[in-house]
Parts: structure tokens; C-alpha cells; sequence
């Protein structure tokens, strides 16, 4: 048998080595290919068979022929293997290549889908820019998992950046950028919207362009952002879109296309937002202006130029009867008014513009109405096509114009001053009177403060009085003083009243002026003729009250003399000091009516004040009339001034008399208290404001003559009087002392039935006392209680300054009775002369006010200038605070009333001395 050039001849015996070599070759040679990364098993195979078959055969050449041939069959294999690996790895290659392409097919239609889907939503959803921002971030998210998106917007100042839309991100992360102010190096969008460019932030722990974020961006977990700026049509920055990563990467060049592909998308959607946000707007303005119009009181139309009525509102239906729209207007009015409309058309078709014209049309009712219209042409395409018409009845217009017309004409006729101020005092409108009252023209005040017309200024304490008055709702009233270089000084009457708006706020004021000068030159002469002709009335009403108490002095002085019996000498005696005491307070209360006394308040009882009285009004009325009392011994307190008091008293009962005059009667006095709401206050004669509230009252009945209304009217006139005998210090005194105490007095009269007086003061309240208008006394006057006079050294000299001989024998009497020595002065020189004789001796100088020669306050000082510590103590009938107006306070010890008792010279003479 023949063999192959390469192979040995061989035994029978090995055709089954041969086989199996064959096999091994096969098998490594498949080991090999198929194995990835182990060619040395596919190596060994064939190797370890020529091991084998060299073993079976044990013939050398055999084995050395073989072992070339795996040689040979190794260098094969490896370059197959090669060749093999390069075939696989291209065919890798291109499976790769085309899994990369079936992906971005993929992913390229998902954005085609993601692309249509968008637009889907701002066609539907475009009036809901939130909810289509919302839908593009969460679409875009779902292609790329690993990606968080936001979307910022450019508020309309252009300034900051605000959320839009950005569902994934931290919450705390949204409001942290959120109102941020675009700029260099604030972050990605703010920079991307600054620079109007993308910013790409691979690495945000180590940008500088978050340099103030990045803590609080690596705290929330974010380590690169790219941002895109979203441009509009027009160039502006809408805002910006950006990609947030949660680890450092660099975007590839398509996804910074498909950044800046969405971001052309979101513009879109913004401004489509926004043009359906305009158009809304727009829709939104066209029906309210629709509204406007058809719900305007003016006349509003459209017309073609033949007159044709195309649009009307309701108001020109409702003037013409009906339905216009279609019907020529010209139909409806009358011929001569459709002439001029013609002629108007025809001026306006020729000049353009818009024309203002007044017209007269009649209603239904065939009323004219005064019509002003505003025409303009309608064009279309540079043509007229008709005319847009507004019509104003000015019927009430002219009619209120005509009638302001005849008002101004009428403040411009009076003779009084007229003005008008704003709110600030500066004068609106003067008239001529006005302008001749303050020799100016009346013109020129306008602009001027009413201030400046007084010579004052606007703010000062007379401005400010009258602006609290007004603001208040009321009216201010008083007196004005200027200088005129015409007319010299001139007195004015002002009345400024409130102009009110319907919430009641002030905003001009009228003011109205007149001039007094001479009326109050002549109210003065008729003043001063009636204080003459009441001084007959007075000195009568004086007369009579001095003649009644010195009758009851007179009485008890002579009952006195004949008795025996101490006691009834010592009730005389009381009657006497009584009597004395009233008249006193008569001659106080004669100061008070020449303005110099002062009331002395305190807390009284109505009833005791009667019963001190009882005595005093039974010998000072009519024998033939009766007295009867009902006064309840448990009265509320008044806070009032007794002397006053005893005085409105008197003057009631003494009026209660003369009505009765000679004839028998009945006066009856009685006291208590009652309710006093506003209406029964109201009905009084009181001055306004008192509260309702409990009262004390005094009541005067008498069985009379009474009053007819007529004397009812005048019985408070000043100096008003029906008899010559007079009536104390008058009604109209007593009037004020009343109101004066905040009190009221209501009159029930009937001629020929009597007439009954009641008078009513407030209960008095807790410390009410110090509400009544009192000042408090001097410090040298509030001393404390006086030593004992048993404890006190009186030693040393009294001089005793006093005009009147009777009062210095007295005064001396009750000092010497004291300790004292006493030296006498009639004036003020003789006093001077006697304390510079007896400087060191005199402790106290009593010192009169008034004397001749030299009166008490050239003495004081002149006693102050020879002697600084000299201790006067003034005595005097004036009122104590009158005397502080004319007397140095501080250079006075103290100050004792006339007429004086001997124990309260006693007290204010150990009061100054004591140490």
C-alpha cells in the first residue's frame, strides 16, 4: 500500500493511531476557533497524540516527522487565529455599530414622539403655561432617567429668575434659585440668561461660576448642570433650560443639540402662553368695553354717511323708541336739527378730524334736550365709510351750570365777604366784597392763605382753633382783628363752616366775613348808655338788699338792748353776725359782677343754704305774703359757690315778692333731686352738651301775676327789667351764675296764674371740686393748720396801714388783745415813716390796698426796698387772685379778706409769724 509523500509507510497496526491523530488535528483545530481566550488546550491535543502514537509505535523518524508536523500545524492555527479574531471583532464592530443605530432610531423617535407630544400640549393646554412646562420637563426626564430638568422664567422686569417648572428636583433646591438675579458667575442659568448663551458645568465642586451655590448644590446631591437660554422670536431672553446630573459628566455634542432643540420648543411654548394670555386680555377688555358702552349713560352710534343707523347702545333705544339698528336716524329728529347734522358731515368729510357740536332733539314726550356730540370718521382702507358718534345730554348740566351762574353772580353782588379755602387754608374763590374788605384785589387773593389776610400765619393758635372746630362737623364763629392801611384797625366777624364729603371728611370750608368795626363801635355806646341807665336799677336792687339785711341787723340790734336774758342777746347777737356775713357776700358778689371776684367752690348742700337763709327772706318780703318750705335734710351734694348760690336765691325770692307785689299770696322755696334726660335739658334754658344725668333742683313757686310770652322771651336780655324797683343783680346775671355751675333753668308761667322757677345743678361726683373752673391758691396761702395760739410768743409791734380809722381801731384791738403792740398809719407815706422809726421792733406790717396819697402796692415797695424781710400780710375787699395780678406774689407773707373776723386775723397773723 502506497502512502502520501508526508507521511511514513505503516504497519497494519497503526491504521487506528493514524485515525485518532487525524481526530486530534479536528479536535484541537476546533478548540481553538471556538475558544475565546485558550488556544493552548486546542494546542496540546494533536501534541499529546504524537506522544501517544511515537509510544505505540517506538519508531523515531515517525515522532520527529510528527513533531513537524505539529510544528507546522501550530503556526497554522495561530495564523487562522488571528485572521479569526480580526473577522470577529469587526463583526462585533458592526453588530455594535448597528445596535448604536437601532438605538438612536429609537431614541430619535421617541423625540419625534416627545416632539409631537409637546406640541400636542401647548396647542391644547396653551392658557395653562405651568401645566405644559410641567409636561415638556417630565417627558424630556423619561428619555433620559438619570437626568433631572428645570425650567426657569424671566419675570417682566428682565431681572430675576423665577420657577417655572422643575418636578424632580429638591424641593429645597427650587426655592433656594428661585427670585435669583441673573449675572456673571451666578450659577449656570443665571450666567446662561445673562450671557444669552449656553453655560456648560461639568464639574460643579469645581466651577467658579458656583462659587456662591456650590455647598448648597452638593448638599442637595447635584454635580453638573448644563443650561440653555430660551430665546424668543425676537431675541429676548425668555428664560432657560437645564440638565442636572447627580455626578460630574460632559455632554456629548448631540445632547447640547437636543438642549438647544428643546429649549426652541419651550420659547415656543411661552410666547404662544403668552399671546393666549394678550388675547384673553384683549377678549377679555373688548367685552367689558362692549359692557361699558352699552351700559354708558352717553348716546354712543355708528352711522354710514347717509345716516344709517349700523350700532347704537341702549341708552340711544331706550331715548328713540325702540329698536334703531337699520333705521336712518335722520327720521327721528327734526328738520332743522337734520340740516345742521348734514352740514356737519359734510365739514367733517371735507377737514377730518373729530368735531364737537351742541344740538337741541326732542324726546318722546316732545321735551328738548340739550345734546353735546364728538364725531369722528370711521375709514376703511383710506376711505370714509361712516362716522362714530358720542352724544352727552347736557340738559341737567346746563341746568346746574346756570344755576351756579346765578349763585356766583350772587356771592359776587353780596356785600358780605365770601371765600372759599381748600382743606390747607389756601383761598379757592373770594368775591369782590371780600377784596374790599382787605384792600386788595379780589383776584389776587387767590392762592393766599385766609391767614395772611389777619397778618397771622397757618399753623399759629387761631388757625388751629378754627381747623379743630371744623374738623369736628361745626361751625366756627368769632372775632378777627386787622390793620388797614385805609381803614386802620378793623373788627371782623368770622363764620367758617365744614364742606363735608358723604364720609364726612373736610375738604374746603367757607368763610364768611363781616365787618363789625362800627357795630361794635355802637354796640359799646349802647352798652355803656344801658350800664347808666341799669345803674339807677342796680344801686335800687342794691338799696333793697342792704335795707333788708341792715332791717334784720337793725331789729336783732335793738331786741339786743332791751333783752336781759343772755341767751336771747346771744341769738341776737348770731342774727346780728349772720346779717353781717351776708352782706359781705353781697359786696362779693358785686366784684364779681364788676370782674373782679372769683367764685370759691365747694361742696354744698341745697337745703342747708335755704335754712341759712330763712331769717334774710322773712324780713325781706311782703308781710301779707306766706313762705312755706319743703326742703329734704338728705340732698346729694352740689360743688358750687355759696355766695353765688345764696345770690340766684335771693334773686328768685325777691322776684317771687314783686310778682305778688302788695296783694296776700303764697311763695313756696322746696329742693330735691330727679332725672334729666336730653329732651327735658333740651327744653331749658342751659348751654349745650350737659349730660342726662341726676340733678338737685331748686324750685320758687309764687301766686303772681306771671308772665305773658312776651316777657317770657326777654326775662334773660341783658339789663331787661318790667319794674324800677329792682331785682337784685337781674336775671341775666343770674343766668350766667347758672350756666356757670353747669346747671339749667326751666320757667312755667301763665299770666294772671303765677309762676314757677326751678333751677337744677349737677350732683356733685367725687372730687368734682377740682373740675369747676378754680385755680389753686398761692403756696403762701396753702398753709397747714396754725399752731396753738396758747403755744406761740406774740411779742413785738403790728403796724396797721388802713384808710378807714374804724378798721385800724379794731384791727389794733384784736392784736393787742393777742400780745401785740400796735402802731396805726392812715396811707402809705405815714407808714413808710413809721416802720423806719420802729424797723427793729415791728414783726408784721397789715396793709391796706387802697388809700390815698400813696396806695398798698407803692408802699410794698417801698417797705421791700427798706427792708427785704419785712412780713406784710395784705388785706383788702378785691378778691385774692385779682390782687396776684397786681402784687408781686413773692413778696407777700399773706392775705386776709374784708370784712374779716377777729379770729381769722388771729390765724393769719400766727400763721406768718409762726416759726
Amino acid at each position: 500500500m502506497s502512502s502520501p509523500l508526508f507521511l511514513p509507510n505503516l504497519d497494519v497496526v497503526h491504521p487506528f493511531l493514524w485515525i485518532l491523530m487525524l481526530v486530534s488535528v479536528v479536535a484541537g483545530s476546533s478548540v481553538i476557533y471556538v475558544s475565546s481566550g485558550k488556544p493552548l488546550y486546542g494546542f496540546m491535543l494533536p501534541v499529546l497524540m504524537t506522544l501517544v502514537f511515537w509510544l505505540f509505535s517506538q519508531d523515531q523518524d515517525i515522532a520527529t516527522l510528527l513533531g513537524w508536523i505539529d510544528v507546522a500545524y501550530i503556526a497554522l492555527l495561530i495564523v487562522f487565529r488571528r485572521r479569526y479574531q480580526q473577522v470577529m471583532l469587526q463583526a462585533q464592530q458592526r453588530e455594535k455599530y448597528l445596535q448604536k443605530q437601532v438605538e438612536k432610531g429609537q431614541i430619535h423617535e421617541k423625540k419625534i414622539i416627545l416632539h409631537q407630544d409637546i406640541l400636542q400640549d401647548i396647542a391644547v393646554h396653551h392658557g395653562d403655561l405651568k401645566r405644559v412646562l410641567v409636561s415638556v420637563v417630565g417627558r424630556v426626564e423619561s428619555l433620559y432617567p438619570d437626568m433631572m430638568a428645570s425650567i426657569l422664567l424671566l419675570d417682566d422686569a428682565g431681572k430675576h429668575l423665577v420657577e417655572g417648572a422643575a418636578p424632580s428636583l429638591p424641593e429645597a433646591w427650587n426655592k433656594a434659585v428661585d427670585g435669583i438675579a441673573i449675572g456673571e458667575g451666578v450659577g449656570s442659568c443665571g450666567t446662561a440668561a445673562f450671557r444669552k448663551e449656553r453655560v456648560v458645568v461639568s464639574d460643579i465642586e469645581n466651577d467658579p461660576l458656583w462659587s456662591n451655590y456650590r455647598d448648597a448644590a452638593m448638599g442637595l446631591g447635584l454635580r453638573a448642570c448644563w443650561s440653555q437660554p430660551i430665546i424668543g422670536v425676537k431675541g429676548s431672553v425668555l428664560g432657560t433650560f437645564a440638565l442636572y446630573y447627580s455626578q460630574p459628566r460632559h455632554p456629548l455634542d448631540e445632547e447640547l443639540d437636543w438642549i438647544e432643540y428643546m429649549s426652541h420648543l419651550i420659547a415656543i411654548a411661552i410666547e404662544n402662553a403668552k399671546q393666549h394670555t394678550a388675547l384673553q386680555r384683549l377678549l377679555r377688555d373688548k367685552q367689558e368695553l362692549s359692557e361699558v358702552i352699552e351700559q354708558s349713560t352717553d348716546y354712543i352710534f355708528k352711522l354710514n354717511l347717509k345716516g344709517k343707523v349700523i350700532v347704537c347702545n341702549q341708552v340711544c333705544r331706550e331715548f328713540f323708541t325702540g329698536d334703531l339698528e337699520g333705521k336712518n336716524l335722520f327720521d327721528f329728529l327734526p328738520r332743522e336739527q337734520v340740516a345742521l347734522i348734514q352740514l356737519m358731515m359734510q365739514k367733517k368729510l371735507h377737514d377730518g378730524g373729530t368735531t364737537r357740536y351742541e344740538i337741541r332733539i326732542p324726546d318722546q314726550t316732545g321735551l328738548l334736550h340739550d345734546f353735546e356730540i364728538n364725531s369722528s370718521l370711521r375709514m376703511d382702507e383710506g376711505k370714509a365709510v361712516g362716522i362714530n358718534a358720542i352724544a352727552r345730554d347736557m340738559t341737567e348740566r346746563k341746568d346746574f351750570e346756570r344755576v351756579m351762574e346765578l349763585r356766583m353772580q350772587a356771592m359776587n353782588a353780596s356785600h358780605e365777604p365770601i371765600m372759599i379755602l381748600n382743606d390747607l387754608g389756601l383761598i379757592e374763590f373770594a368775591n369782590p366784597a371780600a377784596g374790599r374788605l382787605y384792600d386788595v384785589p379780589y383776584t389776587s387773593m387767590i392762592g393766599k392763605s385766609a391767614a395772611s389776610l389777619r397778618k397771622g400765619m397757618v399753623g399759629d393758635d387761631l388757625y388751629r382753633h378754627i381747623i379743630d372746630t371744623i374738623h369736628q362737623g361745626e361751625t366756627w364763629v368769632g372775632e378777627i382783628v386787622f390793620y388797614s392801611s385805609e381803614q386802620g384797625e378793623r373788627t371782623v366777624e368770622r363764620r367758617v363752616s365744614p364742606i363735608m364729603d358723604t364720609e364726612g371728611h373736610v375738604h374746603h370750608q367757607i368763610c364768611i366775613d363781616r365787618d363789625i368795626t362800627e357795630f361794635k363801635k355802637q354796640q359799646q355806646k349802647m352798652e355803656h348808655t344801658q350800664r347808666l341807665e341799669s345803674l339807677g336799677v342796680l344801686a335800687g336792687g342794691i338799696a333793697h338788699d342792704f335795707n333788708n339785711i341792715l332791717a334784720a341787723v337793725m331789729l336783732n340790734a335793738g331786741i339786743a338792748e332791751k333783752s336781759h336774758e343772755p341767751e336771747r342777746i346771744q341769738v341776737c347777737l348770731q342774727r346780728i353776725r349772720q346779717g353781717s356775713e351776708r352782706a359781705a357776700d353781697l359786696c362779693q358778689q358785686m366784684l364779681a359782677y364788676s370782674g373782679q371776684g372769683k367764685m370759691a367752690v365747694g361742696a354744698l348742700s341745697m337745703s342747708d343754704v335755704v335754712c341759712d337763709m330763712m331769717q334774710l327772706m322773712e324780713v325781706s318780703i311782703h308781710k301779707q305774703v306766706e313762705l312755706v318750705y319743703d326742703l329734704p335734710s338728705s340732698l346729694p351734694n352740689i360743688v358750687a359757690d355759696k355766695a353765688q348760690i345764696q345770690q340766684v336765691i335771693l334773686n328768685l325770692m325777691t322776684n317771687a315778692n314783686e310778682a305778688i307785689d302788695e296783694q296776700q299770696g303764697q311763695i313756696t322755696c322746696s329742693t330735691g333731686t330727679c332725672w334729666m334726660d336730653e329732651t327735658q335739658l333740651s327744653n331749658a334754658w342751659t348751654d349745650d352738651g350737659l349730660p342726662a344725668g341726676n340733678y338737685v333742683y331748686l324750685a320758687v313757686s309764687d301766686t303772681g301775676c306771671g308772665m305773658d310770652k312776651v316777657t317770657l322771651s326777654k326775662i334773660f336780655d341783658p339789663f331787661y327789667t318790667t319794674k324800677f324797683t329792682g331785682r337784685g343783680l337781674g336775671m341775666s346775671a343770674m343766668l350766667g351764675i347758672i350756666r356757670g355751675h353747669h346747671g339749667s333753668i326751666q320757667i312755667d308761667t301763665s299770666l294772671g296764674k303765677g309762676t314757677t322757677i326751678q333751677v337744677y345743678f349737677p350732683v356733685s361726683k367725687e372730687n368734682s371740686a377740682d373740675n369747676i373752673d378754680a385755680k389753686s391758691m398761692k403756696k403762701h396761702t396753702e398753709q397747714a393748720s396754725c399752731p396753738a395760739k396758747e403755744n406761740f410768743n406774740m411779742k413785738g409791734k403790728v403796724l396797721v396801714v388802713d384808710d378807714e380809722e374804724a378798721i385800724r381801731e379794731v384791727a389794733c384791738a384784736v392784736l393787742e388783745d393777742m400780745g401785740f403792740d400796735s402802731i396805726q398809719a392812715s396811707n402809705g407815706e405815714e407808714a413808710l415813716q413809721c416802720y423806719s422809726a420802729n424797723m427793729d421792733e415791728i414783726v408784721c406790717v397789715l396793709l391796706d390796698m387802697t388809700m390815698p396819697k400813696m396806695d398798698g402796692k407803692a408802699c410794698l415797695k417801698e417797705l421791700h426796698r427798706l427792708d427785704p424781710n419785712v412780713k406784710v400780710l395784705l388785706s383788702s375787699g378785691y378778691h385774692e387772685e385779682e390782687l396776684y395780678r397786681i402784687f408781686d406774689a413773692d413778696k407777700l407773707e399773706g392775705f386776709i379778706h374784708k370784712p374779716y373776723l377777729p379770729a381769722s386775723l388771729e390765724e393769719k397773723i400766727v400763721s406768718i409769724l409762726s416759726p
